[in-house]
């Protein structure tokens, strides 16, 4: 089984709609990754400009090309304002990584939790899972308590090569 397989995924909320990443997409991105307290606890720079936007979604094009990763967005009536990615599939033992981003504009309105209460189990059907990882810096208690709601449980803490402090989470799906 591979990555392809949730490259389809078309996921309806009450609030949300979650899709496959577009080229038409990178305008609402480019909005959420300029701002600096977004990219704070992720592995991105700030984006300073379209360029930016158009060289990371050249990155996610040749990771889903190789099967390394799936991207997709999130949107409301307003447009797009927020990401999902998942990542390191292991088709033997059944297990990926997730990650995601959220537009500061709408932090603490039950967005990501319903984006991911539907999401996951999808993800999980169609690859057929047995385990989810999220790696969150500690710093982002807001992050690592959405993920405990998910039912994800702490597994353990490391210290990162640049001095940074994360926390795995892992969540069993069978």
């Amino acid at each position: 089984m591979t990555l392809d397989r949730a490259q389809s995924v078309a996921i309806k909320t009450p609030r949300l709609f979650i899709r496959p990443v577009t080229e038409g997409d990178l305008a609402d991105i480019y909005a959420i990754h300029s701002v600096e307290e977004v990219n704070r606890h992720i592995p991105y720079q700030t984006w300073k400009t379209m360029e930016d936007a158009k060289a990371w979604l050249a990155m996610i094009r040749e990771r889903q090309l190789k099967q390394e990763a799936g991207q997709f967005v999130i949107s409301n009536n307003n447009g797009v304002i927020g990401t999902i990615i998942i990542f390191n599939y292991h088709t033997e033992s059944g297990c990926l990584e997730i990650g995601y981003v959220l537009a500061q504009s709408v932090w603490r309105q039950g967005y990501m939790k319903e984006a991911l209460d539907a999401f996951i189990p999808r993800i999980v059907e169609l690859l057929a899972l047995s385990e989810i990882k999220a790696t969150v810096e500690s710093e982002n208690q807001s992050s690592g308590g959405l993920l405990i709601s998910l039912g994800f449980t702490l597994e353990s803490k490391r210290v990162e090569a640049d001095g940074t402090e994360v926390r795995l989470f892992r969540k069993t799906t069978t």
